[in-house]
């Protein structure tokens, strides 16, 4: 099992780094400070939650068990908010995620605005995927024709009980009118596209928030990072 590059984020008084390594079809993803290992998680989680007594840290796994981001959480954050609220760990120089990375700090409001791209697709194929694959796609498809057995079922005679016709009072319930209210037709429309505009709603406030971030990091970005911590004492703790 071979250890990747890790993932670095220098606080005031400490070194955080983020590494992974594949072991069978699990991934194991540790998070040290200053060295040493404090924390780390086992499985096949796309998404892995590393927490500490004083850090809170979400990893992006890829596929491949690499990791793709890792976000550092501010305290009492809810991991589901990595994107809105965190800050990005820096890849490791010369990786792919460090050319995507330096990409989006040169162009933060275009990387950003995948957050906007991805709602927006799938906005469109909430409205049409559903209506293409029942009416377009299935009758398309040569399913094959597979008699099925006649079973024959025996007939069982279910008997027959009388129930008695008992009188039950007719009560007569007074009619109370109630008022008709009805929404102004224009607001027809809007109601219906709703559900599909919250996600792109939510998705450029994101895209704004993480474009200001990235300009802040490109901003006060260390033109000389940190020397990495050594991972030899990878071993030291185990869950």
């Amino acid at each position: 099992m071979t250890q990747s590059a890790p993932f670095t984020y220098q606080e005031s008084d400490h070194l955080l780094s983020i590494t992974s390594e594949s072991a069978g079809i699990q991934t194991l993803v540790r998070l040290f400070r200053d060295g040493d290992l404090v924390a780390e998680h086992r499985g096949i989680d796309s998404n892995v939650t590393l927490r500490t007594a004083d850090h809170t840290v979400v990893v992006k796994v890829g596929p491949l068990g690499g990791i793709s981001q890792a976000l550092l959480l501010p305290p009492d954050a809810d991991p589901k908010d990595a994107q809105r609220l965190g800050q990005e760990f820096t890849a490791p120089p010369g990786t792919f995620a460090a050319r995507v990375q330096a990409w989006g700090n040169r162009h933060p409001d275009l990387y950003a605005a995948r957050h906007v791209v991805i709602a927006i697709g799938q906005s469109v194929l909430g409205i049409i995927g559903f209506s293409a694959i029942l009416f377009g796609l299935l009758p398309s498809i040569p399913w094959p024709d597979v008699p099925l057995p006649e079973i024959p079922l025996p007939h069982v005679a279910v008997p027959r009980i009388d129930v008695p016709d008992l009188p039950i009072p007719e009560i007569v319930l007074p009619a109370i009118p109630l008022p008709q209210v009805a929404a102004p037709a224009w607001l027809e429309p809007l109601f219906s596209t709703l559900k599909y505009m919250t996600p792109i709603v939510v998705a450029i406030v994101i895209a704004v928030r993480e474009a200001k971030h990235r300009r802040q990091r490109r901003k006060h970005a260390d033109p000389h990072p940190p020397a990495l911590p050594d991972m030899d004492r990878a071993n030291q703790i185990r869950a």
